[in-house]
């Protein structure tokens, strides 16, 4: 007897007849069982996904601008005025008179940050770094208590607020606290979209939204800009003011019915389902399916996954949470250490900075798309494995030539093994990315990126030191970063394979089914 289920033709045995063979149609997608069979029922990947990825995502272009106007706003200019005469950079230090800045295309020339004040534009970096700290932890924590929407727009107003008096500071302390500000809004803003555009996805279309976002493009247009826009104020304002378009974001933007699901509130889940219906052209789903959905997962589930408002403590407390959020902190600290490392790397390399720059972000552009390619045919730890070795090839080149050929190495070829070294390290993101997010239950995945961004800044912050061992020693960092890209990627083999798996099995499910077992 034949079956066919979702299209699929499958043969069973029949002995009573083998020459009558009647075909019998059953499609799963009637009897939805989980939530990704209701998102098969209502279309799989259609118009909807692509509106959630667009309101989502569109806005991941000005955050990429205050993300890394630091690098044109923080420089320091080659000519400076001592006693109202011009002297070169490295001579300002020996003036005996006023010091002053020739041009307000920074905040280091219209605030003096030279000689003795020159750590404070280095303290103002620790400052934005500590706010990625607080924003990754607590704002996450929002996302996950209070839905994927506040955490949206609590990132845009953070980023917005801290943009906006960062051009008007009147000094340079109170420009250090608005850096904060943006540092807690960008990374609450990259960790709620990766969790909130994945949870609208079926499971083969989840590499897409991780690979789809136009960060790379934000850095290249951020360069252009810059280079037209010099005093730093202005740059600052136009780069901010793209942040109003979420007034006519919010409104359209959907809470993850997976989210509502997960805090029992089925009537608001089923209204926003019934809006990907209509959007996506298909017959709405059932209440009663997802009330099923509903009573299932918190039948199945520990009552600890299942906590209205979990906190960070799950993550320890919750054995399969633990190890896996060791092994995730690993990857993350890996990536960062690199990534960062090269980035502060090619802002002092030899050349025009804002060509560099432009660069920086089309190697950002094309190792994320590069990743769609693999993902889903290789698998996320393979992907990841490839991805990061990728990029350690080519840090291992670098530091050959250093050692070779000293200080003579041509900036031209550092600049292109940088640049490809980025390369892999743009796909690493993300498929960390999607590795993260697929493996953690929907009621803590905002703040599972939470933990990753605790590596993240904590490599954010060695990387630097990295750069400045490498003024004296330039092969030294590129070896670390090769070793601790490849000791990074090793450990995506210690996690379970995550690549076709629903998003709805719990971690903490699972070791209670282990120790049933």
């Amino acid at each position: 007897m034949k079956y066919v289920v979702n299209g699929k033709v499958k043969n069973t045995k029949n002995n009573s007849d083998s020459n009558f063979q009647p075909t019998i149609k059953v499609n799963v997608t009637d009897h939805p069982k989980n939530f990704e069979d209701v998102l098969e029922t209502l279309g799989g990947f259609g118009m909807f996904q692509v509106l959630v990825m667009f309101l989502y995502l569109i806005l991941e272009i000005p955050m990429a601008f205050a993300i890394f106007i630091p690098i044109f706003v923080g420089r320091s200019p080659e000519a400076w005025l001592c006693n109202n005469v011009t002297v070169f950079e490295s001579e300002i230090c020996q003036c005996n008179g006023t010091i002053a800045g020739v041009s307000n295309e920074s905040i280091v020339s219209e605030w003096n940050l030279v000689c003795g004040n020159a750590w404070i534009s280095d303290f103002i970096t620790s400052v934005q770094m500590v706010g990625l700290f607080f924003g990754s932890i607590f704002g996450s924590q929002i996302a996950d208590w209070y839905g994927r929407k506040s955490g949206f727009l609590l990132s845009i107003l953070l980023v917005s607020l801290g943009s906006s008096v960062s051009a008007a500071s009147p000094s340079p302390y109170v420009y250090a606290v608005s850096r904060f500000c943006s540092g807690a809004g960008i990374q609450c803003f990259i960790n709620v979209t990766g969790a909130g555009v994945m949870e609208f996805m079926p499971p083969k279309f989840r590499s897409l939204a991780n690979c789809i976002g136009p960060l790379g493009e934000g850095i290249m247009i951020l360069s252009v800009i810059s280079y037209y826009v010099r005093p730093w104020r202005t740059l600052y304002w136009i780069t901010t003011a793209p942040f109003v378009l979420i007034i006519f974001i919010f409104p359209f933007l959907p809470e993850s019915p997976r989210w509502l699901l997960r805090q029992n509130r089925v009537e608001e889940a089923h209204a926003v389902l019934n809006y990907v219906a209509n959007v996506n052209r298909k017959k709405q789903i059932d209440i009663n399916v997802l009330k099923e959905i509903a009573k299932s997962e918190d039948q199945s589930c520990s009552q600890t996954s299942q906590n209205e408002h979990p906190g960070y403590l799950q993550f320890l407390t919750d054995r399969n949470l633990r190890t896996t959020s060791l092994f995730i902190i690993a990857i993350w600290f890996a990536w960062s250490l690199t990534y960062y490392g090269i980035s502060f790397n090619i802002k002092n390399l030899e050349g025009h900075i804002y060509i560099n720059v432009f660069l920086k972000g089309v190697a950002n552009a094309l190792g994320q798309r590069a990743t769609l390619l693999i993902n889903d045919s290789m698998g996320r730890k393979i992907s990841l494995f490839a991805s990061m070795t990728f990029g350690a090839v080519f840090m291992v080149i670098t530091a050959i030539s250093f050692l070779a050929m000293g200080v003579n190495v041509p900036g031209e070829l550092v600049l292109v093994l940088c640049l490809l070294s980025l390369f892999g390290m743009s796909a690493t993101r993300s498929t960390s990315k999607l590795l993260t997010g697929e493996s953690f239950p929907t009621n803590l995945r905002a703040m599972s990126f939470g933990i990753s961004g605790i590596a993240i800044t904590l490599g954010g912050v060695l990387s630097p030191q990295l750069a400045f061992l490498g003024s004296n020693w330039p092969a030294i960092p590129f070896f670390v970063f090769a070793i601790v890209s490849v000791g990074g990627s090793l450990v995506s083999f210690l996690m379970k394979e995550t690549m076709g798996l629903n998003l709805d099995e719990n971690t903490t499910c699972d070791e209670k089914e282990d120790e049933e077992t």
